[in-house]
């Protein structure tokens, strides 16, 4: 598993300067998991969210805890050490994160079974916000390694960590079959002819008022072919109740690519990659389809590296129901990626009002009999040329095994042709302004493996930068991985206008004033003679 993450192990694993029975454990109260299940009982009977963990706060990290262990070369070790009674695993969301070039940053379980990282400068965001892969368990141990030169450099803070009560993914069982019996993988015969759009459907994990969720979303393609990370799911699935994920928590979501069992039926997923954050593009603001049909895009925080393998699947905006079938991809109940088969006519079905989604009923196939459950919310129904024509809402199918005759009753997807243009959003958020950014007016666009490729760079080229404060006013302060002697700066507004360029000699920190700069939205290129960095949102607030 992978989270841009840059491998090796903890140099605690194999330094004997570190002493473990110096690390101080830091044990804070569990959750009313009683009261918990009692809500998740009605919960689930709504066919709300799908949630499975909330939000135990710590407050801690570099300067108010943990141990510090001095390294005869005079490099340090910080070692960290929390438990919560109880917890099935333990996930962390930090408020501040900021690893200076050479520093590293590892997680791991009670006894180094289990461990993710190395997290490194590259993992550093503008907002300084991050979260890390779940651990088994209910101790989590953090790991922070700091060379000479950057001593002090670094910040670490975490804020709370993500407490799993509940097992729906199947993590802490024998096999990660956390879905009903019925469900296909996309690893069986039946995914065969959906490979390419298999590699765009994305597990999401979501944070809202400090409950935790799973959905399902969709990479998709754009006009420019640019590679942008666009991500379609569910406007329900950053709802819960009256509460809507704010800018901060989807900075924390994380994206999983390529979370699939390793062959058709195994008890065990094979390697996987995830991204952490994004921020929303567009949604159908209509109470998650009560008024229209609920959609959400959201753009994901980096570019995404080449090595993912990712496909950015086209799209079909027109309203047509096509004869031949298809399929919905998806990621039930959290677990590893399905595949639901139908082969009728889609038809229109309301859910709020008329004609906003398609109503599918799912087939048996060789392997099973796909349907959707809670966590496939966002997920993309496929038409027979594999274009993408709806997201789901809902529905009412379950294996017979959960509810007799379950397999016979319909799912709704928010049609894309409604999605495009006829939900009560501003112009801006509409989807045919965000997918079709060039004017093209064209319903129907393929997907691609890699739309970029000829003007890429490569991962190793692409180095990230961090911009602090953020948002700003006056003055910020952009801090690189190294020293150049000649770059160039570059300032874009959101009409792609460029506002302001730099090019001087410079060292590490660059102190830019932007006090003339209107509020808004801003990307900011950072490129040498020989290097690019990731472009990275400015925004500005007077």
């Amino acid at each position: 598993m992978a989270q841009i993450s840059e491998g090796g192990i903890p140099k605690s694993f194999s330094e004997e300067a570190v002493d473990e029975s110096l690390v101080t454990e830091y044990i804070f109260d569990k959750p009313d998991i009683e009261v918990l299940i009692e809500e998740d009982i009605e919960r689930d009977e709504h066919g709300d969210n799908l949630r499975d963990a909330v939000a135990v706060p710590i407050e801690l990290g570099l300067e108010n805890s943990g141990t510090w262990f001095d390294l005869d070369n005079g490099d340090r070790i910080w070692r960290l050490k929390v438990r919560i009674p109880e917890a099935l695993s333990l996930e962390a969301y930090y408020d501040e994160f900021y690893l200076p070039n050479g520093s590293e940053l590892f997680i791991y379980n009670s006894d180094g079974s289990q461990f993710f990282g190395a997290f490194t400068h590259r993992n550093n965001k503008p907002s300084g916000r991050m979260s890390t892969e779940l651990i088994l368990g209910d101790i989590i141990n953090f790991e922070y390694y700091e060379p000479q030169d950057q001593i002090g450099l670094g910040s670490i803070s975490i804020k709370d960590l993500a407490y799993r009560y509940r097992d729906v993914i199947g993590y802490n069982s024998p096999d990660i079959n956390g879905s009903q019996p019925c469900e296909v993988d996309v690893s069986c015969s039946e995914g065969d002819n959906w490979v390419d759009q298999s590699k765009s459907v994305l597990r999401i994990r979501s944070r809202i008022n400090g409950q935790f969720f799973w959905s399902s979303g969709t990479l998709m393609n754009n006009t420019a072919e640019d590679c942008k990370p666009l991500v379609l799911t569910a406007l329900r699935c950053a709802i819960d109740g009256n509460d809507m994920s704010n800018e901060f928590e989807m900075d924390q979501y994380r994206f999983y690519f390529g979370y699939v069992s390793e062959t058709c039926g195994s008890e065990a997923f094979g390697q996987f990659n995830t991204m952490t954050g994004c921020a929303k593009l567009g949604d159908s603001n209509d109470d998650a389809g009560t008024f229209g049909s609920d959609y959400l895009v959201v753009e994901l925080s980096s570019s995404i590296p080449l090595s993912y393998d990712a496909y950015y699947s086209g799209w079909d905006a027109s309203g047509t129901a096509q004869f031949g079938g298809g399929v919905g991809i998806h990621h039930p109940s959290g677990d590893v990626k399905k595949i639901s088969t139908y082969s009728a006519q889609p038809t229109s079905a309301p859910w709020g009002i008329p004609n906003t989604h398609w109503s599918i009923t799912w087939e048996a196939t060789i392997n099973g009999y796909g349907v959707m459950e809670n966590g496939s919310a966002g997920c993309p129904l496929y038409n027979s040329d594999g274009l993408v024509i709806g997201t789901l809402s809902g529905g009412i199918s379950a294996c017979n095994e959960v509810e007799p005759g379950g397999v016979n009753q319909p799912d709704l997807f928010g049609k894309m042709s409604y999605h495009w243009s006829e939900n009560p959003n501003p112009s801006s958020e509409k989807l045919r302004e965000i997918l079709d950014p060039m004017g093209l007016n064209t319903l129907v666009f393929n997907g691609a493996d890699n739309p970029c490729e000829a003007s890429s760079i490569s991962e190793q080229e692409q180095h990230q930068f961090l911009v602090s404060p953020n948002p700003a006013n006056d003055r910020i302060s952009i801090l690189l991985d190294k020293d150049y002697s000649q770059l160039t700066i570059h300032i874009i507004d959101i009409t792609g206008s460029q506002v302001m360029s730099l090019s001087e000699r410079y060292n590490r920190t660059i102190n830019v004033n932007v006090s003339d700069l209107m509020s808004g939205i801003y990307v900011i290129f950072i490129r040498t003679d020989k290097e690019e960095y990731s472009p990275q949102r400015l925004v500005i607030k007077n």
